[in-house]
């Protein structure tokens, strides 16, 4: 639970990285006070103390940043960040709570620190050292977006670390339903004692099995509404993290891509003005002197004018591509996972397909060749951002089913007033008895540690809130087809999410 201090989280000012560790090792020991067991008063005296050790780090950094000269926005944006987890730390530190909730709330400050140093100490940091060396604030917080961007799979292994180990408290939820079972047998035993022994009470104590028995069953429901529920929160929160990242790394990307593709353009203009001087030149050659002639006859052999002139014109063409490929990849990017986003709207299903397809792009093209087969379809009346959930959990799920290099279909189609989407993969399948648990919250077929058995789940939950309904059809050693139905007109808007 608490953080351990390696190389990644140099920031490169001493004074910051000293109040990090310090903040580390607090955090580790409240979390081993926790798994000691000590006393409330004790535990807590810890938090408030962790609360003001926070509290101080985060006034120095806010003067530093003042100090050092950054941008206003990044001040601004810094502080924002500051403020919100303070007050939840103030919050946390003057509430009496129990082990359980500091424990859950020291997940939070353990990934929200992590988050922090990543994503924004490092970046302000770079700042404050390539100001020194005389860069404007501009161009110092232009040159730190590479650092975000190299903290991505570092947050993601820090995420996927949190989400297991609330997935190990489920499992221990599940273990004490386990030994509420045996009570219960236990329970059901001491009455047929009883009821042998004290004839007059038979039917009294029936009647309490009877009524006991079916208050187990609503636990036993509840219990298991809970864990859905929890994984289901679980994912939508993951997503919302993925967003809010996906939607600042593309905001530092589109900047310095901005400014490229202006500068390729005005290069192109320079280039054809260039090109034509030297056209200009070559149709009076004739007039020049005869060695002045030779010696520019020479140069163009030299340097191959030829080859030059043609290839300079495609390679400002293939950069120009470039970046048109890097600004759609942006968009897609933003367009996936727009964070907390739930609007109901008519939506194009064909373009939530092709940017999901290259959000996932990187899990997919080692493992398959990817085909479209898309019909006409209408626009769709739906959540898009988690419909694209859905599209992503499908199309993972066929990659990782793949043995080696195999191929995967996306087709689209329309039957009444539905509209259809499937996957198929060429992957090694299902048995029937997997088949029909693949929906069931936390059944996964991979190893521990490398599924949580919740996509599906929550994909299946998605499509259900919509109103629609989702096929499988699997054969082993074949692959499998997964194919999802939509009511065009949103039946599902105007129904509150408990339906």
């Amino acid at each position: 639970m608490a953080l351990v201090w390696t190389d990644e989280y140099v920031t490169g000012i001493p004074e910051i990285d000293a109040q990090h560790k310090a903040i580390f090792r607090e955090m580790g020991s409240l979390a081993m006070s926790l798994l000691q067991g000590k006393a409330d008063a004790d535990v807590q005296r810890e938090l408030r103390q962790l609360a003001v050790t926070l509290r101080e780090h985060i006034n120095y950094e806010e003067l530093m940043m003042f100090q050092e000269g950054c941008l206003p926005e990044v001040m601004w944006g810094h502080s924002e960040d500051h403020q919100l987890f303070l007050q939840h730390m103030q919050t946390a530190s003057d509430e009496l709570m129990t082990h359980d909730e500091i424990r859950a709330f020291l997940r939070y400050a353990v990934f929200w620190m992590r988050y922090h140093i990543l994503t924004i100490d490092k970046p302000v940091c770079y700042q404050f050292m390539a100001m020194r060396k005389g860069l404007s604030a501009e161009e110092a917080y232009s040159q730190s977006a590479a650092i975000v961007i190299e903290a991505v799979p570092l947050l993601l292994g820090g995420m996927h670390q949190t989400y297991s180990e609330l997935y190990d408290s489920q499992l221990r939820v599940v273990h004490q339903n386990s030994h509420l079972l045996e009570v219960q047998h236990k329970l059901k035993h001491t009455n047929q004692e009883l009821e042998e022994r004290v004839t007059n009470r038979t039917n009294e104590l029936m009647e309490a099995n009877r009524k006991l028995q079916g208050e187990y069953e609503k636990l036993q429901s509840l219990n298991q509404k809970l864990e859905s529920a929890q994984g289901q929160l679980l994912q939508s929160e993951k997503m919302a993290a993925i967003g809010q990242l996906a939607a600042g790394v593309a905001h530092e990307i589109n900047n310095p891509v901005g400014f490229v593709n202006a500068n390729v353009g005005t290069l192109k203009s320079y280039v054809e003005s260039l090109l034509s001087l030297i056209s200009t030149f070559e149709q009076v050659s004739d007039e020049l002197p005869t060695g002045v002639q030779k010696r520019l006859n020479e140069l163009k052999e030299n340097i191959e004018l030829d080859y030059v002139r043609q290839d300079i014109i495609e390679l400002l063409a293939e950069s120009a591509d470039g970046l048109d490929r890097v600004k759609q990849i942006v968009q897609d990017l933003k367009d996936f996972a727009r964070a907390g986003e739930s609007v109901w709207q008519d939506a194009d299903l064909h373009r939530g397909l092709d940017s999901t397809l290259n959000v996932v792009w990187n899990e997919l093209k080692y493992k398959a060749k990817v085909h479209k087969e898309y019909g006409v379809l209408p626009l769709v009346r739906c959540v898009p951002t988690q419909i694209n959930q859905v599209f992503m959990n499908c199309m993972i799920n066929a990659a990782h089913a793949i043995e080696g290099m195999g191929e995967i279909t996306l087709k689209t189609g329309t039957a009444g007033d539905e509209v259809w989407i499937s996957v198929t993969d060429t992957g090694k399948g299902m048995s029937e008895s997997v088949r029909k648990r693949i929906f069931e919250p936390f059944f996964t077929t991979k190893p521990v540690g490398q599924g949580t058995g919740l996509g599906l789940s929550l994909a299946y939950s998605i499509i259900q809130k919509h109103k629609g309904h989702i096929e499988v059809e699997s054969t082993e050693g074949v692959g499998t087809t997964f194919k999802i139905y939509l009511p065009i007109a949103g039946k599902g808007e105007q129904l509150p999410d408990s339906e």
